[in-house]
């Protein structure tokens, strides 16, 4: 059932509960990872109906039932956060209602919206394990998570030429680009694979998940793809990085080596390249311990010069 101090705002109908009904989530992907995902792992009920997109379905693991019979389509453009503040709240109570209508048997849920965030005062930390894939059985060095949305795309996104550029420091490499394929730069020159080349729908997150669990290290700036990764527990080297960036991948897995890029060195693509290729030659060396939180602290752990 939800937390006694679940926010009442959320609730869009109240019925049993110890039946809950989940609707579907309609923000940004990592918002969708660190809140919706996560919080519905943890919320205790005898029944849990989750609206999700059909290939979504390796993320609810305690789901008791996954409802597909939805359509409501967001631009990437208006996906900010959450969606708490803006979101169709309006939508999601004729969804409901058209829900009830069509099948009675929820008629008696408790209904709610997925504007909900997470509160670590009335949800106790689990760990969460995503159930190992092995449909893709290519073999990866790293992986990239390449953002290109419209949402913040000038303090966000990193250019082709970066990427790019980067990417000529590793030739002989196997490096898969992961994301979704609308939302992610494409035929970049350095990449062996895609994410999207292994499926026909739109995104397919099992195949990135895939291609995570297959490689060594993620390689991301701040998008869905390194909550994504931070999931799966891999490693991650965070090309975007503030003072709240690992406290925050931390709220999910405390176990996997997270690798924070100072924002003031993004731009030198040598140096980034050298963090990389550090990871790789000493892989039992401590880059960057997961407790630091300051950034003197961090800026004394790494040893470019043993590269």
């Amino acid at each position: 059932m939800l937390p006694n101090n679940f926010d009442r705002r959320y609730i869009t109908q109240y019925g049993d509960p110890e039946k809950l009904f989940f609707l579907p989530f309609i923000g940004e992907f990592g918002c969708y990872l660190t809140t919706y995902v996560h919080d519905i792992y943890r919320i205790e009920a005898k029944e849990k109906v989750v609206a999700i997109r059909p290939l979504h379905k390796v993320l609810f693991p305690t789901a008791t039932e996954l409802f597909y019979d939805w359509d409501l389509f967001v631009d990437d453009i208006r996906r900010d956060g959450t969606n708490r503040t803006r979101g169709p709240k309006r939508f999601m109570r004729n969804m409901m209602n058209r829900i009830i209508k069509e099948y009675p048997k929820y008629k008696d849920y408790t209904f709610t919206s997925p504007f909900f965030s997470y509160n670590s005062r009335c949800l106790p930390y689990s760990g969460f394990d995503l159930e190992r894939l092995t449909a893709i059985e290519d073999k990866v060095d790293f992986c990239i998570c390449t953002r290109n949305r419209l949402k913040k795309a000038e303090k966000k996104n990193l250019s082709r030429e970066y990427w790019e550029e980067l990417l000529s420091h590793f030739p002989k490499y196997k490096v898969a680009n992961v994301g979704e394929k609308d939302t992610s730069l494409q035929d970049l020159k350095g990449v062996t694979y895609n994410s999207w080349d292994y499926h026909y729908s739109l995104f397919d997150v099992n195949c990135s998940i895939n291609l995570i669990q297959n490689s060594k290290v993620v390689i991301t700036t701040n998008t869905g793809g390194l909550h994504l990764a931070n999931l799966c527990g891999s490693d991650i080297i965070i090309i975007w990085s503030n003072r709240g960036m690992l406290a925050h991948v931390q709220t999910i897995k405390k176990n996997n080596r997270i690798i924070l890029i100072h924002q003031k060195n993004i731009k030198d693509i040598d140096f980034v390249a050298k963090v990389i290729k550090a990871y790789f030659k000493y892989p039992d060396t401590k880059l960057i311990g997961t407790g630091l939180t300051d950034w003197s602290d961090y800026e004394k752990t790494i040893d470019l010069e043993r590269t």
